[in-house]
């Protein structure tokens, strides 16, 4: 996972493949038995909202390079265009993610997020676009699958799947922001909504409480 540092400029734009989800799993090393025996590691991740990585001032670098290798396995898998990426970095001003933000602007869209105001949008577009998905793409007809089922049978009519990765949570979150985010995890894989956040553990709630009450009332 360390060669993701070597990453200058990814395009995707060219890369073509039939599969519109890796239904076999997202390769992401290998385990290997006592025995010394070795078998792929795979992340199912039609089965997930997402993943959450543990970070602490220690392994936080790696933690992050991790989830940005196995955002890029996963566009690799997926046909040009059925991918959106949507990114927040408060803490690292968008350091945290960097190599996601040399990808082309047609899938990652925007620059990382890094304000709170930014982030509220964000989510809310989320919010609003899951019951969209489920009422208007999936509809009656296909009331009893998911987007990965639907996209299967979709042909042309296949909608892309958004990928929302949030650094260092709970920094700048609200109550209003914590409660879209959970209502995302709760309904997304329905909606083609997959989550990746790492979480600081060394996060002190009462010294974030000071600074956001400081900044909003300054």
């Amino acid at each position: 996972m360390e060669t993701i540092g070597n990453i200058r400029t990814i395009n995707l734009e060219n890369y073509d493949d039939k599969s519109f989800f890796p239904s076999n799993g997202i390769y992401l090393g290998d385990f290997e038995s006592l025995l010394e025996d070795k078998f792929p590691a795979l992340l199912f991740l039609s089965k997930i909202n997402g993943l959450c990585f543990l970070t602490n001032k220690t392994n936080k670098e790696k933690m992050h390079k991790a989830m940005q290798n196995i955002v890029l396995r996963f566009l690799l898998e997926v046909p040009n265009g059925m991918a959106k990426l949507k990114m927040y970095d408060p803490e690292g001003l968008g350091d945290n993610l960097i190599f996601l933000a040399q990808i082309s602007e047609k899938i990652k869209g925007e620059n990382i997020l890094i304000d709170n105001s930014e982030l509220k949008r964000m989510l809310q577009s989320s919010v609003s676009e899951i019951p969209n998905v489920i009422q208007k793409v999936l509809g009656h007809k296909y009331r009893d699958k998911n987007l990965i089922e639907y996209n299967k049978l979709a042909g042309e009519l296949a909608k892309a799947y958004n990928l929302l990765l949030l650094a260092d949570y709970p920094h700048s979150f609200t109550t209003e922001t914590n409660q879209q985010l959970f209502r995302i995890l709760k309904s997304g894989n329905r909606a083609g909504f997959f989550t990746f956040i790492s979480v600081d553990t060394t996060f002190e709630p009462q010294k974030h409480l000071r600074v956001l009450w400081h900044t909003e009332h300054s």
